[in-house]
């Protein structure tokens, strides 16, 4: 996962979370942790404590969530983790949300402007722009919608 789709899973999840009035802890995936820690320096407007950033892998993932002060989860990442995250969640009843796998495609229906629905996909670099019609679905990489456009029929483009 790129730093850009780990901010903007961290900056979704934290804005529900404080438009509800709850505090919000983050706990970066190992591999985001400086560009997390920097984009932290956004909340110092708010009372300190209320955003605040633990770093480490998955054993403080584990403890944070068997923690009595944690009362629900919002995690992205890969399958394997979020198979973890959620038992670890269910053995303590805690609600959680598993934003799992990454590369989910995007599905258009025939009847939406493509220029609209397809700018959607280039945030993701993995992800795949799919548009379903009654004669077929048709598909891209969304890196490459620059060279080519979503087209008509059946075929894949790669």
């Amino acid at each position: 996962m790129t730093g850009r789709v780990a901010l903007r899973s961290l900056a979704w999840a934290a804005a529900a979370s404080l438009a509800a009035g709850n505090a919000v802890i983050v706990k970066p995936a190992e591999a985001t942790s400086l560009c997390t820690l920097r984009f932290m320096e956004h909340f110092r407007c708010l009372p300190e404590g209320l955003v605040a950033c633990i770093t480490g892998g998955a054993a403080t993932a584990q403890a944070l969530i068997r923690s009595p002060g944690t009362h629900a989860v919002a995690f992205t990442g890969s399958v394997d983790a979020g198979r973890q995250v959620a038992a670890a969640c269910a053995e303590q009843m805690k609600p959680c949300v598993v934003e799992a796998g990454g590369n989910d495609p995007m599905i258009v229906m025939d009847s939406a402007p493509v220029e609209v629905a397809g700018s959607g996909p280039e945030v993701g670099a993995e992800r795949r722009a799919l548009r379903a019609r009654a004669d077929g679905i048709e598909a891209e990489r969304a890196p490459d919608r620059a060279a080519k456009r979503l087209h008509r029929g059946s075929q894949v483009v790669d």
